[in-house]
């Protein structure tokens, strides 16, 4: 193994455990969403009064608006959904960098298959982040604005792109190979 592939591994394995450790994260987050909104459910009234109060909002007036049991449930849900999406781009990513620590390089062909679906499910979040950030205004804020957040729609394409930079150098890798 000379130096460059010394690099690739450790710097594959920092990574990966950087996106474990987010993965773990996004997971815990989607856990405690959903155990808010079984105590939206399932709880006594003054829990659940007191985790509205926790989870008030400033109205687009100003002032303090504490959402319904059903508008909290149904955001919650929104961002269970959000943050699963989350973590399979997360953990294909992990994937990617901890095979990149163990085989010392970047170019196979199931890093490119994983490269695409990254992407496809970047684009996924941007549309599910979209619709989702409209209708909590349009719940929360009583504002109807049809805002768009092109920054998950940039890196999607990208990603994308780079998958493409990937299926190259998997190929040059292939030749590589075969005429050693």
């Amino acid at each position: 193994m000379n130096i460059i592939q010394q690099k690739i591994a450790k710097t594959g394995k920092y990574i990966s455990i950087i996106l474990f450790i987010a993965c773990t994260l996004t997971i815990l987050g989607a856990l405690l969403s959903l155990v808010a909104v079984g105590i939206l459910l399932f709880g006594n009234n003054q829990i659940v009064a007191s985790l509205q109060e926790a989870l008030t909002v400033i109205s687009a007036s100003g002032s303090l608006t504490v959402p319904s049991t059903e508008v909290l449930i149904t955001l919650l849900l929104f961002a269970v959904v959000q943050l699963i999406i989350l973590f399979f781009v997360l953990f294909l990513l992990y994937r990617i960098f901890s095979d990149i620590s163990r085989n010392y390089t970047p170019f196979e062909k199931n890093h490119v298959i994983r490269m695409k679906k990254v992407a496809a499910l970047t684009l996924v979040v941007c549309i599910f982040s979209n619709i989702f950030d409209n209708i909590a205004n349009a719940i929360l804020y009583g504002k109807t604005l049809m805002e768009i957040n092109f920054v998950w729609l940039v890196v999607g394409i990208v990603i994308y792109c780079i998958s493409y930079i990937f299926d190259y150098g998997y190929q040059l890798q292939t030749q590589s190979d075969e005429t050693l």
